[in-house]
C-alpha cells in the first residue's frame, strides 16, 4: 500500500482524532495519505476527482471517515475508478462502515499486510442530463409538489408493467434493501443476491407490492401527471418533468468494501435493526 485517500466528516465528534491516527500510522511507513473533500484541507493535500484515475488501485485504499452517509457519497465519487473502500463509523448507525473508531490502526495493519477480502455489491446508475449519476443504496422519483401524489409508470425492458399512484416509487439495489426500501416495507436481500427491487412509497392501491427483479433488467420510470424529483441515495437531487422519463440500469462496476472476517449479514441485521427480537421478551 503506497496511498491512503480520505474523506471525513467532520461534524462527527471523534473525526480530528481518527484522522490523526491514520496520518500517524502513515508517515511511520512512509505512505502518503490525501483528501477526497474540503473538510480534509486542515489536515492534507486536496486532489481532484478526475485525478483518482491516476492512482493503483492494488496500491490505494479509500478511508471514510464517518456515518454511512459519508461513504455512500465517498463510494459514488470512487466507484468509476475500482479503488478499495475502508469504512471507518464514527457515527451513530454504521451498517455500511462496520470498523469502530477504536480499531482504524488494527484493520490499517490488517490491509497493509493484505489480510483482507473484497465484498463486491451492485451498483444502480443512470444517465441524467448527460451526466452518470451513481446510487449504492437507491434511486427515488418522487413528487416534486410536498403532499401530492403522483401517477408513475413503471417498465422493465420496455415493456409496461404498471401505473401506480404514490408519494413515489423506489428502485433499490440488494445493499438499499435495508435502508429506504426497507422503511416503505421493501424485502430485505441479503448483499449478495444479485437482484433489485422496485417499492411504491405509499401507494393508493391495496394490491400495489413490491418487486424483486434481475439485475439485468433494464428499469424506466415516467411521470404521468405532474413533474417529479429524482434523488440518488437521498443526497443528490434532480429534476423529471411530466411526460419525460428515466431509465436505470445495474453499473459496469462494483463497490469495493474492504472486509476482514465473514461478517455474517443476520449478525449485523440484529445488532443494527434488532432482527427478530420479541419486544415483549426484552
Amino acid at each position: 500500500m503506497k496511498n491512503i485517500i480520505i474523506s471525513v466528516n467532520t461534524n462527527k465528534s471523534d473525526s480530528e482524532k481518527a484522522v490523526r491516527e491514520i496520518i500517524n500510522w502513515a508517515e511511520e511507513r512512509n505512505i502518503t495519505v490525501l483528501g477526497l473533500n474540503e473538510s480534509c484541507r486542515k489536515y492534507v493535500d486536496i486532489i481532484k476527482h478526475d485525478d483518482l484515475k491516476v492512482f493503483d488501485p492494488d496500491e490505494t485504499i479509500v478511508a471514510s471517515l464517518g456515518g454511512d452517509g459519508t461513504m455512500l457519497k465517498t463510494a459514488r465519487t470512487i466507484v468509476p475508478y475500482n479503488l478499495k473502500m475502508f469504512g471507518i463509523n464514527l457515527g451513530s448507525l454504521g451498517f455500511l462502515t462496520q470498523t469502530r473508531d477504536s480499531e482504524i490502526e488494527q484493520g490499517l495493519n490488517r490491509i497493509f499486510e493484505g489480510n483482507y477480502s473484497l465484498d463486491k455489491r451492485d451498483l444502480l446508475y443512470s444517465q441524467i442530463d448527460d451526466k452518470l449519476v451513481i446510487a449504492v443504496n437507491e434511486f427515488t422519483v418522487y413528487s416534486a409538489i410536498k403532499q401530492r401524489m403522483v401517477s408513475i409508470r413503471i417498465q422493465i425492458d420496455d415493456m409496461d408493467i404498471s401505473n401506480i399512484s404514490a408519494d413515489g416509487v423506489i428502485l433499490s439495489t440488494s445493499t438499499g434493501s435495508t435502508a429506504y426500501s426497507m422503511a416503505a416495507g421493501g424485502p430485505i436481500m441479503m448483499p449478495d443476491v444479485h437482484s433489485f427491487i422496485i417499492t411504491p412509497i405509499c401507494s393508493h392501491n391495496l394490491v400495489q407490492r413490491p418487486i424483486v427483479i434481475d439485475n439485468r433488467r433494464n428499469v424506466r420510470f415516467i411521470a404521468l401527471n405532474g413533474d417529479c424529483d429524482i434523488s440518488s441515495d437521498s443526497q443528490s437531487n434532480y429534476k423529471l418533468e411530466q411526460g419525460k422519463g428515466i431509465s436505470i440500469k445495474k453499473y459496469e462496476k462494483s463497490l469495493n468494501l474492504i472486509q476482514f472476517e465473514k461478517t455474517s449479514f443476520i449478525d449485523v441485521m440484529k445488532e443494527k435493526f434488532f432482527l427478530g427480537k420479541d419486544p415483549r421478551l426484552c
